[in-house]
């Protein structure tokens, strides 16, 4: 069974009475017999101590050595002692207590440390370096504190459950008593004013502080600001003044003290608010940086972020810092749904972020700067097909063309296909936190809150796609005998799974070259105008998709469809009706000119504000019609 745990303060008491740190074992265990008898009515758990044996108490008093409380020495002449340090730690904590009543009493020295106190329960620390660090801990007085200074101002000590703040109170409340004579706060004042011309009530304001309450001098020191500048010259005077004397009193040691523990935790306070201030502002930098191009970025690039002037980012803020910053980005907030940085994976196992405004511009950018990138994928891959006379589902159906579709985006665009396949774009549609600045844009990518076919999000027709490959075969492949003999050596032997798709490709040919017999010349010769209208690097489509976009700038997609619809329609029955007139056979690059001109001119059309994009648009669309049969 173990000694009751109010040993220790027992020990105290012993300490207390007897005037004396050390002990001897035989002579603690009759005090505890002695103690037991007097107090065993009041106190029952002290029966333990009546017959306490001297080694059953040494297990005791070595367990409290393990905890930092006492100490068991060795004593040559003496034998086995113990040493109390609560009789030393006491008596400072109690000229302290004196301190906070009386001001002008001096701070114990570390010179005061009688030569037997033990070492083990001192722990020396310099104002520059361990001060601030101090993690007191209630009732932690089992140690004190030797605070050494940079020049020869003696060290002082302190209990060791004391905070810093607790030593910045003292030594402010000193620095008020200091000032208490006039003719020295007078001094002091009349430097300050001398040093900072123009600031005479901000200064006086500033003294009248220090002499009201050291809680509101505290405060003004450690929210810094100008603040900071009074207390680093009234530091620099007073130690100045001081620094004279080759003997100092115990009041002016005092002072001096007080005022190294004032300019240090000044200078600290200080540069604690810049790098505060400076982490928040590259915090704020960082979330800037996320909503610049290109918008998405991995964990290597937003570590590697650098601010206006070229200097990372990280340093200015902790790893931790970015760790929180993501962790709160991504989290959810409340009923919102999304949380305001989005992460996806690409299909190699990368994780991206992308801020949750800057998504839907960003798809909608991917998908209008790449959509001529797929089409020319998809019009190369059907080449290669049809000039072997093969076919595939995606020539003929519009489900496995929008799979082809994917199967491209996700090879040649994986950003967009990864966040097309994200968990959260079905929510994007529904989300609060977008859909009150974005639902115009979102509309270009959902329809009743589902996202569209790779079909219509690449606005890419199948039909006329392989209408636009079979242009670019030789001619022949248009001629039914040509195309069958060829074909003959072309296409394997035998007749596997493709050949009704290769007997397809001939009955189409052959379809095709008896429209074209007598039409054959307009369209060749509009083939050959393209060069005229159509700018390098741009196909015929990408040049009638982007003046679509320039004058039907109608946001509803419906209302948008149907108005692309009507205005084709109408051009139709125009460039027919030209043509019953004035055959094509003579068609001109003037001719065209002149018919958009005339179709654009009419009243059907008047209502359209960007009449120029809508005249390149015929223009563009009657080329179309020419080479794809009126």
């Amino acid at each position: 069974m173990a000694i009751s745990g109010k040993l220790p303060d027992i020990l105290r008491t012993y300490a207390l009475r007897f005037n004396s740190p050390f002990v001897g074992i035989s002579e603690l265990a009759e005090y505890l017999h002695r103690y037991a008898q007097r107090n065993m009515v009041e106190k029952p758990d002290c029966a333990q101590y009546l017959d306490v044996s001297e080694s059953r108490l040494i297990t005791e008093l070595e367990a409290l050595e393990s905890e930092g409380k006492v100490e068991l020495i060795d004593d040559k002449r003496k034998g086995k002692m113990l040493f109390i340090p609560f009789f030393f730690l006491d008596k400072i904590a109690r000229q302290y207590d004196s301190i906070k009543e009386k001001p002008e009493l001096p701070f114990p020295l570390a010179s005061e440390i009688p030569q037997n106190f033990s070492k083990r329960f001192l722990r020396y620390i310099r104002i520059n370096t361990d001060f601030t660090d101090l993690e007191p801990e209630t009732g932690n007085s089992t140690f004190l504190y030797q605070l050494g200074f940079p020049d020869d101002t003696p060290a002082l000590i302190f209990p060791g459950n004391f905070s810093t703040d607790q030593m910045l109170d003292f030594a402010i409340a000193k620095l008020r008593f200091f000032f208490q004579k006039d003719e020295l706060r007078d001094f002091i004042q009349k430097k300050l004013l001398t040093a900072n011309p123009g600031k005479e009530y901000s200064i006086r304001k500033f003294m009248l502080t220090i002499q009201a309450h050291s809680s509101e001098a505290m405060y003004t020191l450690k929210k810094s600001g100008d603040v900071y500048l009074y207390w680093s010259y009234l530091c620099s005077v007073v130690k100045q003044e001081f620094a004279k004397k080759t003997e100092k009193m115990n009041d002016e040691i005092t002072i001096l003290q007080s005022i190294f523990i004032i300019e240090y935790l000044n200078n600290y306070y200080r540069n604690t608010t810049q790098q505060s201030i400076q982490r928040e502002t590259a915090l704020k930098n960082l979330d800037l940086a996320l909503q610049k191009p290109p918008y998405y970025f991995n964990k290597a690039a937003i570590v590697n972020f650098k601010d206006s002037r070229g200097v990372p980012l990280l340093g200015q803020y902790s790893q931790e810092d970015l760790e929180q910053f993501m962790q709160e980005k991504t989290s959810t907030d409340g009923d919102i749904g999304l949380p305001e940085l989005l992460s996806f994976k690409t299909g190699d196992g990368e994780r991206y972020y992308i801020m949750l405004e800057k998504t839907v511009p960003l798809l909608i950018s991917l998908v209008n700067d790449n959509r001529k990138k797929i089409r020319d994928v998809c019009l190369k891959k059907w080449y290669h097909l049809l000039i072997r006379f093969e076919q595939t589902d995606a020539m003929h159906t519009d489900s496995a063309f929008n799979a082809l579709l994917k199967s491209l985006c996700a090879e040649y665009v994986p950003i967009l296909y990864s966040l097309l396949s994200a968990s959260f774009i079905s929510a994007l549609a529904t989300n609060k936190r977008i859909t009150e600045h974005q639902a115009a844009e979102i509309r270009r990518i959902f329809s009743n809150d589902r996202l569209l076919s790779y079909t219509d999000l690449f606005m890419l027709n199948r039909q006329e796609l392989l209408t636009d490959t079979k242009i670019l075969l030789p001619f022949w492949y248009t001629i039914p005998v040509l195309s069958s003999i060829i074909a003959f050596f072309i296409r394997p032997r035998g007749k596997g799974k493709d050949a009704p798709k290769r007997d397809t490709v001939q009955q189409e040919n052959k379809k095709l070259d008896q429209q074209t017999t007598k039409k054959v010349s307009p369209r060749e010769i509009a083939y050959e105008l393209q060069s005229e209208f159509v700018p390098e690097g741009k196909s015929l489509q990408d040049c009638i998709i982007e003046q679509l976009d320039r004058w039907n700038t109608i946001i509803d997609p419906v209302i948008r469809k149907q108005n692309t619809e009507d205005v084709n329609a109408f051009i139709r029955d125009q460039v027919k009706l030209a043509h019953k007139t004035q055959s094509f056979t003579k068609l001109s690059s003037d001719r065209i000119h002149n018919l958009a001109e005339a179709i654009t001119s009419t009243s059907g059309l008047s209502k359209v504000k960007n009449r120029g994009a809508l005249k390149l648009y015929t223009e563009y669309y009657i080329l179309w019609l020419v080479l794809h049969s009126v």
